[in-house]
């Protein structure tokens, strides 16, 4: 569900599991959460576009949400730094494993930090893409030490899919809960649509 179906009441009655997402293009990551996270019903998110709300409705939807993921893809600015500030306790804080906080949030023992990377950093890495064309795509993801292998029946690049929105959409699902073959099979269905 993303954020062009939420309300406020939505929140006040469900409180659900919130993705919060602060990039520049947030769609591709967003519809893919959207589907990897509803193959198990536990784990569904309400995924919004943090560029998109104000300030106070972040406050709102975080204060609402009985998890709250935050998927920051770009850089961290004061806006985005004060709303790190209020997570609760069991909130998830999402980086690219190149941002320059990584470090400093880490420390942080009230935050759960996933990183996402190339060239074997992160915590969630790409070790092999063993085959990217039109017709299918086979890759294997690590997950501190835990490597799974994903086959799509299709190739990349292709609507929502895309290699660039990947590692983020699979950090955020492992921090929404789900495994690696729960994800694994989340993309498949976003490729059978």
């Amino acid at each position: 569900m993303n954020n062009a179906n939420i309300s406020k009441s939505y929140f006040l009655v469900s409180k659900p599991k919130t993705v919060i997402l602060f990039e520049n293009n947030t769609e591709a990551i967003s519809s893919m959460v959207s589907e990897i996270s509803s193959v198990h019903e536990e784990n569904k998110a309400v995924v919004i576009s943090g560029n998109k709300e104000t300030t106070d409705d972040l406050i709102f939807y975080i204060k609402n949400s009985s998890l709250v993921v935050l998927g920051i893809l770009n850089g961290i600015d004061k806006r985005v730094e004060e709303l790190i500030n209020m997570l609760p306790k069991d909130s998830f804080v999402i980086l690219d494993s190149y941002n320059e906080k990584v470090k400093e949030l880490k420390s942080r023992n009230s935050l759960n930090v996933l990183t996402f990377g190339k060239e074997g950093i992160g915590d969630v890495k790409f070790v092999a893409f063993e085959s990217e064309d039109i017709n299918n795509t086979s890759f294997k993801i690590d997950y501190k030490g835990s490597i799974v292998p994903f086959y799509l029946n299709e190739g990349l690049n292709k609507g929502d899919l895309t290699k660039a929105a990947i590692l983020p959409s699979i950090t955020i699902s492992l921090a929404l809960g789900l495994n690696l073959v729960q994800i694994s099979q989340g993309l498949k269905k976003i490729k059978e649509q």
